[in-house]
């Protein structure tokens, strides 16, 4: 992360950050510590980690200004650039929040808020987390949020016209059998959800 590469003697604050997804028929969100210097482009390989997306489609972020930030190279999209930008700079004080968009075809919207901002205790970098959440992350492709809500109810209903379609689909996605009773849309694992976000920890450079 880029974030790492602050002096030490900077203070790097941590931004405590509840992502909800909007619309979803069950609670959906993920709760995250992100330094301050972290960038946007951080913060969206936060977000796919913590809530269990694949970052296999265009994403974008979108001020309360209107101002949309993603990856410039794609001239075509007119974003300013993500990797230029820090949490600090788009989420200044509790309350303030940004969008962001992940696929731009099921648009799968989440709000990022600024719960509170922690102090710098010397954690720095090392503070990244993911410390709650609730819900799974619905599947990639699935068609958009209401998409999803029509799979789950496929799914738990053994009568519905879709179920047995539904269920080879769900199971051509790790190429194995899949249980449509082992199926729970407000399950969440936190331990997973931290481990993969502190992955990231791996590609820092703290004394750079």
């Amino acid at each position: 992360m880029s974030a790492a590469r602050a002096p030490k003697s900077e203070e790097m604050p941590l931004y405590e950050l509840l992502i909800t997804l909007d619309g979803a028929h069950v609670q959906i969100d993920r709760r995250v510590l992100v330094p301050g210097q972290a960038t946007l482009a951080d913060l969206h390989v936060v977000i796919q980690l913590a809530m269990g997306w694949q970052d296999c489609h265009l994403h974008a972020f979108t001020d309360r200004n209107g101002t949309t930030y993603g990856d410039s190279t794609m001239s075509e999209l007119d974003f300013a650039e993500q990797s230029k930008f820090r949490v600090s700079e788009v989420l200044a004080e509790p309350g303030d929040e940004i969008e962001y968009e992940y696929d731009f075809g099921d648009s799968w919207h989440h709000r990022v808020e600024l719960v509170q901002i922690r102090p710098d205790e010397g954690q720095g970098i090392r503070g990244l987390a993911c410390i709650g959440g609730h819900g799974m992350c619905p599947p990639e492709d699935c068609g958009g949020i209401w998409s999803y809500a029509e799979l789950c109810d496929s799914l738990a209903d053994p009568r519905h016209r879709d179920h047995e379609e539904m269920v080879e689909w769900m199971g051509g996605i790790d190429e194995q059998p899949f249980d449509p009773s082992l199926f729970d849309p407000s399950a969440f694992d936190l331990e997973a959800a931290n481990t993969a976000v502190r992955t990231l920890l791996g590609q820092s450079r703290p004394d750079s």
